[in-house]
């Protein structure tokens, strides 16, 4: 079966098999490497994409189910002055991510930036149950998005 989607701004077209996930396609289609397929259930995060801008895990998600959407990776998110401030502040915290929790954290707080400017902490900690990682605690992540949010307030007023 043939499918059509848009991944990381790319117009995309694959041929996939009934069987495969999106997390096979992505990987082995399209060399997507910061998504890994650990848990095969959705918990540990470590497939988790954005599917038309809201937090999917791509290994329990058929294929087909790409045809026409919108798919964010990390490696696109990687390219924006987001990501570098973003990364910055985690830095600063002492937060050094894991190969898996870093894809799932980075895109939620990408996630969590697009729907609103100012987060409130419930609705981090909803984000954050899409993603396990112990490499930092839910207090560490939503103390250090909010640092993220003001240095890119400030980077956004900058001329």
């Amino acid at each position: 079966m043939n499918i059509e989607f848009t991944l990381n701004g790319n117009a995309q077209k694959a041929n996939i098999t009934s069987a495969e996930r999106a997390v096979d396609v992505l990987v082995g289609h399209f060399d997507i490497h910061s998504l890994s397929a650990n848990c095969l259930s959705g918990k540990c995060g470590g497939c988790l994409i954005l599917l038309d801008g809201k937090p999917v895990y791509s290994c329990i998600m058929p294929a087909f189910m790409l045809r026409e959407r919108r798919v964010e990776t990390l490696e696109a998110f990687q390219k924006t002055k987001e990501f570098t401030i973003i990364s910055t502040e985690f830095q600063k915290e002492g937060i050094d991510l894991c190969c898996g929790g870093e894809s799932a954290l980075m895109l939620l707080a990408l996630y969590l930036l697009r729907k609103s400017l100012a987060p409130s902490d419930e609705d981090i900690r909803e984000a954050l149950a899409n993603a396990y990682c112990d490499c930092a605690a839910p207090e560490q992540y939503i103390h250090t998005l909010r640092s993220a949010i003001r240095r890119l307030d400030t980077a956004r007023k900058a001329p």
